[in-house]
């Protein structure tokens, strides 16, 4: 970093111009500045540093120079701006916020890069009967124990009724005893079995495969690292993380009376 207080002139980065797609050349002491085979400025060398002659410099129009199109191009605006959307740049320049002599020439390249985002997953019908889907999910709480040693809590959720029972456990491996039990429970009260189970590829689930081939359920494993993919259960579970968290907070309670909500 450079700081020097009595400076009177203001120091260019020869980087930063290549990054605006200005074309520099240097001749013997003297430098030549061009950008879209328009000439915008010369300058000459005085004590290692190149002093740009802004008095000789032509104009690209009648009320600009190529000075002020140097540094009030859309490309600098743009910088300014924290990279913002082209139309509030040229929005800026309509309510004369902004000096701008030129458009957008190209598309950002660090844009494209820092902001590229997923596509949003498509609208999916849901169930139209009972326990025609379930989804389920395992949250690991074990960093605060409750009172009675249990570290996690599973989720099934219907996804035609979302109605959702929540079942706590202290162990990984009683996420399946958890899970025939809730079975045996709805199929006695609604009459109905279970179609299709879904849940992510957890080694928790390992069980399930072979259970649902047997009952003839279909268990549906969402692809790795697609969150989205089991999207219901994953908000589900955010969800009642967010309410656990605030009633602890309102109430002042400590962290491992979390089980209590439930």
């Amino acid at each position: 970093m450079l700081h020097v207080p009595s400076i009177r002139v203001n120091l260019v980065s020869v980087a930063l111009l290549g990054k605006v797609r200005v074309k520099i050349s240097f001749e013997s002491n003297k430098i030549v500045m061009i950008k879209n085979n328009v000439f915008m400025g010369k300058g000459y060398c005085d004590q290692g540093l190149f002093v740009l002659n802004v008095c000789e410099v032509i104009n690209i129009n009648e009320n600009a120079s190529s000075s002020t199109y140097l540094i009030d191009s859309y490309d600098i605006w743009h910088v300014r701006l924290g990279h913002a959307n082209p139309m509030y740049v040229i929005k800026l320049q309509r309510l004369s916020l902004i000096n701008m002599h030129d458009k957008q020439s190209m598309k950002c390249e660090i844009c494209v890069e820092s902001k590229l985002t997923k596509k949003s997953c498509p609208f999916v019908q849901r169930e139209t009967k009972l326990l025609g889907l379930i989804h389920f999910d395992l949250v690991d709480l074990k960093q605060t124990m409750t009172i009675e040693g249990k570290s996690y809590f599973v989720t099934f959720i219907d996804d035609y009724s979302r109605y959702t029972k929540v079942c706590l456990i202290r162990h990984k491996d009683e996420t399946f005893n958890m899970f025939l039990s809730y079975k045996v429970k709805v199929k006695n009260q609604l009459n109905r079995k279970i179609k299709r189970l879904r849940s992510d590829r957890g080694g928790e689930y390992t069980l399930f495969n072979e259970f649902c081939e047997k009952e003839g359920i279909i268990h549906e494993v969402t692809p790795l690292y697609s969150f989205e993919s089991n999207g219901v259960a994953e908000r589900k579970n955010k969800t009642l993380k967010e309410m656990m968290s605030a009633l602890l907070v309102s109430s002042s309670a400590p962290n491992n009376l979390w089980e209590n909500p439930f």
